[in-house]
């Protein structure tokens, strides 16, 4: 690692993208965005919007630990859109502990 105690910035990967979403894999450690409680300087909020070169809107969370796939949405319609489809259980969440 660098010194100075800097995070290093992963490339996150993205699994599907167009014009209106994206799915991405987070890894696990990842906060995915800023936290009074924590002292972390690298997020998955911060990260993607400079891997991807625009504003993102966070459609679903996981918990630092945990690595999997989360949904961003480019416009604040499209992700009111699907936070809806989530609560409304229009889709499916699989959870795998290893």
């Amino acid at each position: 690692g660098r010194g100075g105690g800097e995070q290093e910035v992963p490339h996150i990967p993205v699994v599907y993208q167009d014009e209106h979403f994206a799915v991405v894999s987070k890894p696990a450690g990842m906060l995915v965005h800023r936290s009074r409680e924590a002292s972390d300087r690298v997020f998955l909020l911060q990260t993607l919007r400079e891997q991807l070169g625009r504003h993102i809107y966070i459609v679903n969370r996981l918990d630092r630990a945990v690595s999997g796939l989360m949904c961003i949405a480019f416009d604040s319609e499209t992700a009111a859109k699907a936070q809806e489809a989530l609560s409304r259980n229009d889709s499916t969440k699989e959870y795998v502990a290893i």
